[in-house]
C-alpha cells in the first residue's frame, strides 16, 4: 500500500506541454486525492493471493488497516469496489483536516471499537459530529442506495457498442449495472434486481474518503486509455518502453515527431 501511494504518479517532466497555471492545477489535483489503494492493486503486486488476503485481514482486525466498501462502483472484477487505507493515513487526513479535535477523536474511537466495520451505526455519533465528518466526506449516507433504477435506466449517455449488442428491452440494453459508474456517477445506485431496503438503513453510516470520486474517475480513465493504447496495436501487444513512451505522450522522446 506505502509503495502504491508513494509511486503513483512519476515527477513532472520538463517538458510537460503545459502552462504554469495548469502544472499547478495538476499537482493540487495529485495532493488532493486520498492516501487510498484498491485491494485489486494490492492482489496485482503480490502473487500469493490468499497470503495477501489473510494479512489484509488480520491488518484490518489489529486497526492498522481500514477497509472501505464502495457498492454500485461495478462488481468486483472491475476492482473499484474494495479500498484499502492505512490507519495512520487516515488519522493524518483527519488531524489536517478543518475538522475540530472533539469530532476527530470521538470519530476515531468509534473507528478503533469497530476495526472491521466499514460502516457505523449513526447513534455512536452525536448529530453534530455526524453533520461535520459528512460534510467532509469521511461518511456517507447508505439511504443513498435508494436511488431509482428507472432514472438510471433512463439515460441515453451509454456506450454504443455495448447497447447493439444487447437483447431489445433487456438491462443490458439500457447501459447494464455499469451505467452508473461509466457516467462518473458518485454514490450507491439501486440495482434493478436489489431487494428492498430496510427503512433503517439510514441509520447506517457508510464509511467514505474525501475526493474518493475523483480518485475512481481517474483510476478507471487511466485504465482505459491504458487499453485504448494496447487496442491500436494490430495483435493488441507492444513493447514496455514503446507503451511508456506513447503513455508519456512521448514528452521526454528525444524524437522531433
Amino acid at each position: 500500500i506505502k509503495h502504491s501511494t508513494e509511486s503513483m504518479f512519476s515527477e513532472m517532466p520538463e517538458r510537460a506541454g503545459m502552462n504554469s497555471v495548469r502544472i499547478a492545477e495538476v499537482l493540487n489535483f495529485r495532493k488532493g486525492l486520498p492516501p487510498v489503494v484498491t485491494a485489486a492493486h494490492v492482489h496485482a503486486l503480490v502473487t500469493a493471493s490468499s497470503r495477501t488476503e489473510r494479512e489484509i485481514s488480520a491488518l484490518v482486525a489489529a486497526g492498522k488497516l481500514r477497509k472501505i466498501k464502495l457498492s454500485g462502483r461495478g462488481n468486483d472484477l472491475s476492482g473499484l469496489s474494495e479500498l484499502l487505507i492505512l490507519t495512520s493515513g487516515l488519522e493524518v487526513m483527519l488531524r489536517t483536516s478543518t475538522l475540530d479535535h472533539s469530532t476527530i477523536d470521538d470519530f476515531l474511537d468509534v473507528l478503533a471499537q469497530n476495526p472491521r466495520a466499514t460502516s457505523i451505526p449513526a447513534r455512536l455519533l452525536s448529530p453534530t459530529h455526524t453533520s461535520a465528518l459528512m460534510k467532509e466526506g469521511y461518511l456517507v449516507s447508505s439511504s443513498l442506495g435508494g436511488i431509482s433504477h428507472n432514472t438510471l435506466g433512463g439515460s441515453s449517455i451509454v456506450a454504443p457498442l455495448a447497447i447493439s449488442r444487447a437483447a431489445s428491452g433487456s438491462w443490458a440494453a439500457v447501459g447494464g449495472d455499469a451505467a452508473f459508474e461509466n457516467l462518473g456517477g458518485v454514490g450507491t445506485p439501486k440495482r434493478h434486481n436489489s431487494e428492498p431496503q430496510n427503512t433503517s438503513a439510514g441509520n447506517e453510516l457508510a464509511l467514505s474518503m474525501p475526493n474518493i470520486g475523483s480518485y475512481l474517475r481517474l483510476l478507471y480513465a487511466a485504465r482505459s486509455h491504458l487499453l485504448e493504447l494496447l487496442g491500436k496495436t494490430k495483435h493488441r501487444e507492444i513493447p514496455l518502453y514503446l507503451l511508456r513512451e506513447r503513455w508519456d505522450g512521448s514528452v521526454e522522446s528525444d524524437s522531433r515527431v
